[in-house]
């Protein structure tokens, strides 16, 4: 699947996802969360490409790495140019020694990186609409390849 196929592929787990925990949990959330949680889906469900070296979610996420490592050393916020390091490392590690649709492909990977999602937000949920979102991407890769 091309990317935009899977960003849209994506977005629709993450809002069917959130839609059946609040239907299940009888929780109600404001739009702000609803809107987020569809947005982790659309993120997770492009994020396995991270080990494609020519894909948008790959220099997307240089460049955010770059930016935060910028404005750390312009605004003296050292923690910004560290995970801005951080990010541009792992980024480019994933992308240069990881073989495509290997490692970032797995299902047991991408729930260990939507646990991260939860000391951000501290929702169990939100969680699971991640990891729904990079199910996605692998659902896609499995039944539509190019």
């Amino acid at each position: 699947m091309k990317g935009t196929h899977h960003l849209l592929v994506g977005l629709g787990a993450g809002f069917v996802s959130i839609a059946v925990i609040l239907g299940l949990t009888q929780q109600t959330w404001s739009w702000q969360v609803i809107l987020l949680s569809i947005g982790l889906g659309g993120l997770f469900g492009v994020l396995p490409d991270i080990d494609h070296k020519m894909s948008h979610i790959t220099w997307n996420l240089m460049g955010v790495g770059l930016a935060g490592i910028f404005l750390g050393r312009l605004l003296k916020r050292e923690k910004w140019s560290a995970f801005g390091l951080g990010l541009v490392s792992l980024v480019y590690c994933t992308a240069r020694f990881v073989k495509h649709r290997g490692l970032t492909h797995r299902w047991w990977v991408l729930l260990l990186v939507a646990g991260l999602v939860f000391p951000v937000w501290m929702k169990w949920e939100l969680v699971v609409v991640a990891w729904c979102g990079g199910l996605s991407h692998l659902w896609g890769d499995k039944y539509f390849k190019n």
